[in-house]
């Protein structure tokens, strides 16, 4: 689980790193003319890479998400992607004399990369978000896998207390006990509620864990 968290807190970073130079590059599609192709095929692929990452970050968060196991190709893929949204970001951020320029309305941006820099940029992204698809595909199976085990699981715990002996002389109102101080009607109702609950989702804890049960007595 350790791991697994380290990788969401990595996800969410690449997250909104690519967040970050998408509306960089969006900023450069409307005030530079001479770089257009170049500045599109890159706005598109970091879109793609935000919008690949962002569905493992909603895989991490489902439900037993926290349980599934990060392989070292996924791991690699976003240290990979984290650097390379990291250098562009870097690149891409104006400088402070050239924020100062806009402030006066000129026109200060220039496109800091040749076409071959953008082409190598755009294949290494594309690489990394092919292994995080891979990752994603194979952790969507695991999860699949787990959830069927916990439903499994949770059938055979139903049908283990169907076949528990039941004490009838400690069931309410029972003629067993009618000289001794009884328990109101729904005494632990609610706990026996809470069990039935916990044995029916697929998202409890294995373990379920309660304080001892008081009952209310009728003097």
């Amino acid at each position: 689980m350790t791991e697994t968290l380290g990788v969401a807190s990595s996800v969410i970073a690449v997250v909104d790193l690519s967040a970050k130079v998408f509306s960089l590059c969006l900023q450069y599609s409307r005030e530079v003319k001479n770089a257009k192709d170049d500045i599109d095929r890159l706005h598109k692929e970091v879109a793609a890479f935000q919008d690949t990452t962002e569905k493992l970050k909603a895989l991490l968060e489902e439900p037993r998400g926290r349980e599934l196991k990060a392989s070292q190709q996924l791991l690699s893929a976003i240290e990979d992607g984290h650097s390379m949204l990291g250098r562009l970001e870097h690149q891409l951020r104006p400088s402070t004399g050239r924020k100062a320029m806009r402030r006066f309305g000129v026109r200060a941006l220039k496109w800091p990369f040749e076409s071959k820099d953008v082409e190598g940029t755009i294949q290494n992204l594309e690489r990394c978000r092919g292994n995080v698809s891979d990752a994603i595909r194979k952790m969507a199976a695991e999860l699949m896998r787990i959830r069927s085990s916990v439903i499994l699981q949770n059938v055979d715990d139903r049908t283990t207390l169907n076949q528990l002996p039941i004490a009838h002389g400690a069931s309410f109102d029972s003629k067993a006990e009618e000289h001794n101080p009884t328990c109101l009607p729904n005494t632990r109702q609610e706990l026996l509620d809470n069990i039935d609950r916990w044995i029916d989702d697929t998202n409890s804890k294995t373990v379920y864990y309660t304080r001892l049960a008081y009952c209310d007595i009728t003097r």
